[in-house]
């Protein structure tokens, strides 16, 4: 496990010194592009969620599946549970 946390923390500390080394006008334009990537991606999700039509069944946890046979479609239809 050490070994491991060993090597993360490596990588860490190589990353951090690739981004000090670059000049500051470059961080931030690498920080503005992130951004507005991530803006981008949370503006989409929200739409797509909201773009769902709103009369479509919800699935409310703790309530009961409505769509198991009776025991008289059983007899019905033995291949159901037949072994």
């Amino acid at each position: 496990m050490k070994k491991i946390r060993k090597t993360i923390d490596s990588y860490i500390d190589q990353a951090e010194q690739k981004w000090k080394a670059l000049p500051d006008n470059r961080q931030r334009m690498f920080i503005k592009i992130f951004f507005a990537t991530y803006l981008l991606l949370s503006v989409f999700a929200f739409l797509q969620i909201r773009s769902k039509p709103a009369n479509t069944q919800k699935i409310i946890p703790g309530t009961y599946i409505k769509g198991v046979p009776s025991v008289p479609d059983r007899k019905k239809n033995p291949g159901l549970n037949s072994h």
